[in-house]
């Protein structure tokens, strides 16, 4: 399963010239819990996303599990910043599911 994940094949999912190979990331959102205090949720799985540049062609609905942190810690900045180049991995396995999506 995660040898999967960590390795793609050129696919008709995402169309542009010379790139067709979807990029793994984690799916991020934000919310704001019961205290009225923002998050940020992040899948705990990563999901093959279409290339900067380039437009998706086909997609399909899931239900992710995610995981949620203050978005106000210095903590979850960076794995704000982070999420945007490479999946998060092992940063978010075994942690706990605070929202279904």
């Amino acid at each position: 399963k995660e040898f999967c994940l960590s390795y793609m094949v050129p696919s008709e999912q995402c169309k542009a010239e010379g790139r067709k190979q979807p990029v793994m990331r984690n799916i991020m959102i934000t919310r704001l819990n019961d205290r009225n205090e923002e998050q940020a949720c992040f899948s705990k799985t990563p999901v093959a996303q279409c290339p900067e540049g380039s437009k998706k062609v086909r997609s399909e609905v899931r239900s992710m599990e995610f995981h949620c942190l203050l978005k106000e810690l210095q903590s979850t900045q960076k794995m704000i910043e982070l999420h945007k180049t490479k999946p998060l991995g092992d940063k978010l396995q075994g942690k706990s599911t605070d929202l279904v999506q």
